[in-house]
């Protein structure tokens, strides 16, 4: 059947029309754009980053589609880079991070406040990539724009936080000398500042931090007592639980300076705030709790020790019957970790566990099968790894192949492959853990750990000087460990003497014992390892014929043997 011109062209111009309709329904206008960035800071504000990725993502879209300047570009890559940020997707969130920040310096005054934020967020993601060395630089540029811009677009919690951010990099590189200035400003701009946020609270900490580490307690006390007034006026009717949690931690200075008394005054003053802050703060109220038992006890008050204990058995019990399986997790894990009982710990993690599985893979499922694997450790090795292996598989997915997660589980399956005589699968776990560390240069304690581990399989392999230059490595990790890992130290020192005194290295082994010894001897209380080491320094001198030096540490090790023996039956 043959149609008409005239109703073929109608047919026609129905389709362009429709066509035309559709191409305009699905093109955005330009208001979408600045509707999906106020709904990004919506959900941002609201620590719903995943969210605000979304919204940051579609605003790149429409950048696109609509051919939006690159100085809109730039907002809407610094936001994806940002919301990426805060889900710890630091890989993802530095390119974006660079390319804002090259946008912004072409297009942009030299000194404009989008820069700075873009100066900050990329620091901050290398600090995340554990590499704070480049990450200086920003923090200085960031800092720099904020001391000179006009008062108009100035915010003084950015500026705290990009000097709070540098004073981090000194305090956890031990540079005191440049941290100290650096975080009292950042506390200065605070105070001085319009803004009153919530940063004060991670400035005034890492101060605390850095007294701590240099020994200044009365100094970090002077700190909380006059800072403390500030937050209760400018935060303490919205967010009263950010002046109680600081005044927890004036609580354990007081303890620490052994000051019960006045650590009690203020636990009774904050605990009720904790309560009233609900679920979210319960951690913070038990152990509040528990510090308070603590200065019940060094005031001798035991009597009132009961009625606490009672409050956080109470707590316990309601987290345990609540309604969000993460609340009832933490109950479960608590309580698992504070049993002595093999048989009640694994009932506990068996229930942690099942909330965690209703979670899906996270930290807490990850959490979980790890602490189940080492109640089987020793016992039931075997079921032990497979809980590991789950544990490993899991972190893999949430954190990445090159997390220190997964080097911490690749070292303990080595350990395993270590009790199992599987030497060869031992050196293969240690080796990829090893090279995450490498990377990623921290946590301290896990590379040390790892890099001893090692030497100790080169050592059973009688693969001697590849042992030694572990051990050695070992210390000189420890060695520029941040402040507050003084306490590592001591082990790879003694396992370097021992390893040269099995090889016959005397001389060497003497060196190592000694500094070993005067180690110990530094710390407060007597340790009840020192007289076995000095007795070895002695028999080691007596082999070298050096039996006076020898006969000095043998009186020190019966002084030290019977100072822990009065001790003992004090105690007792």
């Amino acid at each position: 059947m043959k149609i008409g011109y005239s109703l073929l062209f109608a047919l026609i111009l129905c389709s362009f029309l429709a066509a035309q309709t559709q191409q305009k329904l699905s093109r955005p206008e330009s208001f979408e754009w600045d509707h999906l960035l106020r709904l990004w800071d919506e959900a941002y504000d609201n620590h719903n980053f995943a969210e605000a990725e979304g919204y940051a993502r579609r605003s790149l879209e429409i950048v696109g589609q609509l051919g939006l300047s690159d100085v809109e570009r730039a907002t809407s890559v610094a936001s994806l880079a940002e919301a990426l940020r805060c889900q710890n997707k630091y890989s993802e969130a530095e390119p974006l991070f660079r390319q804002a920040l090259a946008i912004r310096e072409r297009e942009l005054p030299a000194i404009h406040f989008r820069t700075a934020l873009a100066l900050q967020g990329l620091a901050e993601t290398l600090v995340g990539l554990h590499r704070p060395g480049e990450a200086e630089p920003y923090f200085l540029r960031a800092i720099a724009i904020w001391d000179r811009i006009g008062e108009d677009d100035y915010n003084s919690c950015h500026h705290g936080a990009v000097l709070d951010g540098l004073g981090r990099i000194y305090l956890g590189s031990r540079e005191y000398e440049k941290a100290e200035p650096v975080l009292t400003r950042a506390l200065s701009v605070w105070i001085k500042g319009r803004e009153k946020c919530s940063r004060i609270v991670t400035v005034v900490n890492d101060l605390a931090n850095l007294y701590w580490a240099q020994g200044k307690l009365d100094r970090c006390e002077t700190m909380y007592q006059q800072i403390l007034p500030l937050l209760k006026q400018e935060l303490g009717d919205e967010r009263p639980e950010i002046v109680a949690d600081e005044q927890s931690r004036l609580a354990a200075l007081y303890m620490a300076e052994k000051k019960p008394a006045e650590a009690l005054a203020l636990l009774r003053q904050l605990t009720p705030v904790l309560q009233s802050a609900g679920a979210s703060k319960r951690d913070a109220l038990v152990g509040a709790l528990q510090m308070e038992i603590s200065a019940l006890r060094e005031l001798h008050s035991d009597a009132e020790i009961p009625a606490v204990q009672g409050q956080i058995d109470a707590i316990k019990n309601i987290q345990a019957e609540s309604a969000d399986p993460r609340v009832r997790w933490g109950a479960w894990m608590e309580k698992a970790r504070t049993t002595a009982d093999l048989t009640q710990r694994l009932d506990y993690l068996q229930k942690a566990l099942n909330e965690a599985q209703t979670l899906g893979a996270g930290e807490e499922l990850s959490q979980t099968l790890e602490m189940i694997a080492g109640a089987y450790t020793g016992n039931k090795n075997d079921l032990a790894e497979s809980y590991l292996q789950r544990a490993m598989a899991v972190n893999e997915k949430v954190y990445g192949l090159g997390s220190s997660q997964v080097a911490q589980d690749l070292n303990s399956m080595a350990m395993f492959s270590f009790l199992k005589h599987k030497n060869d699968d031992a050196e293969t776990y240690l080796q990829r853990a090893l090279a995450i560390m490498e990377k990623i240069k921290a946590p301290t304690v896990l590379y040390f750990s790892i890099v001893q581990n090692r030497g100790d399989l080169y050592d059973k392999q009688q693969k001697y000087s590849e042992a030694e230059a572990a051990f050695l490595k070992s210390l000189k990790i420890v060695e520029a460990a941040p402040a507050g890992s003084e306490f590592l130290v001591p082990g790879p020192v003694e396992r370097l003497g021992r390893f040269y005194a099995d090889r016959g290295q005397l001389e060497k082994a003497v060196e190592y014992y000694v500094r070993l010894v005067k180690l110990k001897e530094s710390q407060p209380a007597p340790d009840i390892d020192l007289p076995w080491e000095l007795k070895t320094l002695s028999e080691l001198l007596r082999k070298l014929n050096r039996a006076d030096e020898a006969q000095v540490y043998d009186a020190q090790r019966q002084q030290i043997e019977q100072q822990i023996s009065k001790t003992a039956s004090v105690t007792k």
